[in-house]
């Protein structure tokens, strides 16, 4: 007898960090469309630099498009820099 166990991903967000400083948040909103209908795009900002932090989170509506966009846009150039796509 063999058990065979699967895993389910439930996250719906991935961390995008290594974003350009020049990168806005339509262009993360974008760059991470065609993996499926993104909820939100939270760009953390620097209220006292005037900026973002250089990083990201993309809400998925569903979990198979954060699946997606992890797997297809770690190490990815954006804006210029290579970005770090994780959960």
């Amino acid at each position: 007898m063999h058990l065979v166990i699967r895993t389910v991903c439930v996250w719906r967000s991935v961390y995008v960090g290594g974003i350009s400083f020049d990168v806005r948040e339509d262009t993360v909103k974008q760059a991470f469309q065609p993996f499926g209908p993104i909820k939100n795009v939270s760009l953390s900002w620097d209220a006292i630099a005037n900026k973002h932090k250089g990083f990201a989170f993309v809400e998925y509506d569903l979990p198979e498009a954060a699946s997606l966009a992890l797997e297809q846009m770690n190490n990815v150039m954006l804006g210029g820099r290579t970005i770090k796509v994780c959960t």
